[in-house]
């Protein structure tokens, strides 16, 4: 009997041994019955990770809406452009002869004229002849004619119908002037911008010229010059138009 008690006891014994031994082992050591106390475990982790907040909270600051300033623009002055100087009195240039032809045009029922920059060289380079070699004809002491002049300028259209008015006027009033009609001057009163178209409508070939139904575009040209030892001004008008003949071989029928 007493035999059995020892080895009752050694069993309980030993029971507890293996009970404290799991308790050590995962970390909890009886103290009293139903109560545990965590220990530090005997393995450490095989890596620690630490984690750190690095972000830092910036307080936003609030908008402050700041009124805007008109401010004034200051625009410098623009310096007024110096108009063309006028080579005769009374606004005698290009763009007004221009304009009291197309009147007349435009009266008797035709279309206006345009301006064909080649034609405005063509004049320019006639008014110019006229001026540097003093002559006033439609045919240069060279003997070329006025087509001539058209043809130099760059203009080449075909069977196209040309025609050319010519006129001077004297710088001043009190002077003689006159203009070219049948190969011989006429003279008459200083002639004003109205007076210049006047003397043109009332010549036969200038008239016809202003008045071709067939001319359709112009170029017009004003120089100054001397003529006969007289202070002059030389205006030419050049005309084109497409007319009604058609270019055959060499020939317009």
């Amino acid at each position: 009997m007493k035999l059995i008690f020892k080895i009752v006891g050694l069993l309980t014994i030993g029971i507890l041994l293996c009970v404290g031994i799991v308790n050590i082992w995962t970390g909890k050591l009886p103290v009293s019955p139903g109560v545990s106390v965590p220990i530090a475990p005997l393995s450490l982790p095989t890596s620690t990770i630490v984690a750190t907040d690095t972000s830092i909270i910036v307080p936003q600051i609030p908008k402050i809406d700041i009124p805007k300033v008109p401010q004034k623009v200051v625009t410098p002055p623009i310096p007024p452009v110096a108009p063309k100087p006028s080579l005769f009195p009374a606004g005698y240039d290009e763009q007004s002869i221009l304009t009291k032809i197309n009147e007349q045009r435009n009266q008797n029922g035709l279309g206006s004229l345009v301006v064909n920059p080649d034609l405005t060289t063509a004049a320019q380079m006639k008014v110019n002849s006229e001026a540097s070699e003093h002559y006033f004809a439609h045919m240069s002491p060279e003997g070329h004619p006025f087509d001539w002049f058209i043809y130099q300028s760059g203009f080449w259209k075909p069977c196209w119908v040309l025609g050319e008015n010519l006129i001077f006027s004297n710088t001043q009033a009190d002077e003689y002037q006159g203009e070219h009609i049948n190969g011989g001057f006429v003279p008459g009163l200083y002639f004003d911008l109205d007076g210049m178209i006047t003397a043109w409508m009332n010549s036969p070939e200038h008239r016809e010229n202003i008045l071709q139904e067939e001319y359709t575009q112009t170029g017009i040209a004003v120089q100054k010059g001397t003529l006969d030892g007289v202070e002059v001004y030389f205006v030419g008008e050049e005309f084109a138009g497409a007319g009604t003949k058609k270019p055959v071989g060499n020939s317009c029928i």
